[in-house]
């Protein structure tokens, strides 16, 4: 598929309001297939549109810039004093556990 036009494969104008966590959020931009940057009105960057390689056909999701810096305030000011590591077979990675 080539993403240039998502319009062609996304209904922008039936935008819904999900809530996600911050490792949902963090797992589609890393392995973001569809990454854009949005301007509003004002020309000014407002948001962002992506999904992972995995939630192509799913949903596109939009992520303001405001709520992106109040993840990285949260995040960055989050200091861990101590972590669990496990590995999962089923899963075939590591679950963590933090304080």
């Amino acid at each position: 598929m080539d993403y240039w036009c998502i319009e062609q494969f996304y209904h922008l104008d039936r935008e819904q309001q999900q809530t996600v966590s911050i490792d949902f959020l963090a797992n589609q931009f890393i392995h973001a297939r569809i990454i854009y940057a949005m301007r509003d009105e004002t020309r000014n960057w407002s948001s962002v549109l992506l999904c992972s390689d995995y939630d192509t056909k799913k949903a596109l999701y939009r992520v303001t810039i405001a709520d992106i810096q109040k993840i990285f305030r949260l995040v960055g000011s989050d200091y861990v004093s101590w972590s669990k590591w496990v590995y999962d077979e089923k899963l075939g990675d590591y679950r963590v556990t933090t304080d």
